[in-house]
């Protein structure tokens, strides 16, 4: 019997961590580490087209001094190749 793994649809910033969320709502990864994120990225993939929200681009009000959440992203999509 094979079981489905969720796609990644949405990534958020919320308190300093990123979310790595499905298309029903469900959160399948919550990190502030790329490695972490990575391998969320490597189990569950990411849909094409996935969607990051406004708190990505706003990152700053949500616990990202620098605002560099979309840089943490990369990263992780960097380390999941």
């Amino acid at each position: 019997m094979s079981r489905e793994v969720a796609e990644i649809a949405f990534i958020a910033a919320d308190e300093g961590e990123i979310l790595l969320d499905a298309d029903c709502g469900k959160t399948l990864a919550r990190s502030s580490d790329p490695a972490v994120l990575a391998k969320a990225i490597k189990k569950h993939g990411l849909r094409d087209p996935c969607f990051p929200l406004s708190s990505i681009e706003f990152s700053e009000e949500h616990g990202f001094p620098n605002g560099d959440a979309l840089e943490l992203v990369k990263k992780a999509q960097r380390l999941a190749l």
